[in-house]
């Protein structure tokens, strides 16, 4: 399809019923988004409700659009990752309706990871992830603590069977 901005679109808005393209659909904080084969298949669907909080959306209320296309509110989005252990690696972030991955990788540069980078970065949870800064004087990597084993040496290794 062709969104109406002219660019080429897979995805389609349920409740408009209309092509949008990966740029647009930040113009749909609310609606039911998902690629158009699958609307072809079923165009059936229930409004979107809060994974976290069960509320409704509505388009007063600041949402956050995920890069699996559900959507949350942004409170609820950080109080459902505040919940998960710090040493939680980036891909155990997942979003709560489907686990897919709430941490855009950094090779996606389409609008919508880009504004939820935006959102993200704020976010103490998401600091060691979208940063890149260190947490302490130990090794970080993607955020996990590497612990360190104080040896009789002072070597200061690395433990390999310490998480």
């Amino acid at each position: 399809g062709v969104c109406s901005c002219r660019k080429r679109a897979e995805l389609f808005c349920y409740v408009h019923r209309k092509a949008i393209c990966s740029s647009c659909i930040l113009d749909h904080p609310t609606c039911v988004i998902g690629p158009y084969l699958d609307w072809l298949r079923d165009s059936d669907y229930e409004l979107p409700t809060c994974p976290v909080c069960s509320g409704n959306f509505d388009e007063t209320q600041p949402t956050v659009r995920l890069t699996c296309l559900h959507i949350i509110h942004p409170n609820c989005l950080d109080h459902y990752a505040s919940q998960l252990p710090a040493h939680t690696a980036q891909a155990g972030y997942g979003c709560p309706t489907c686990s897919k991955p709430i941490i855009p990788p950094e090779d996606d540069k389409t609008d919508l990871a880009n504004t939820l980078r935006d959102v993200l970065e704020v976010q103490d949870w998401t600091k060691a992830f979208l940063s890149g800064g260190e947490s302490s004087s130990s090794s970080n990597l993607n955020g996990i603590q590497s612990p360190i084993i104080d040896n009789s040496d002072g070597s200061g290794t690395r433990d390999p069977f310490t998480f």
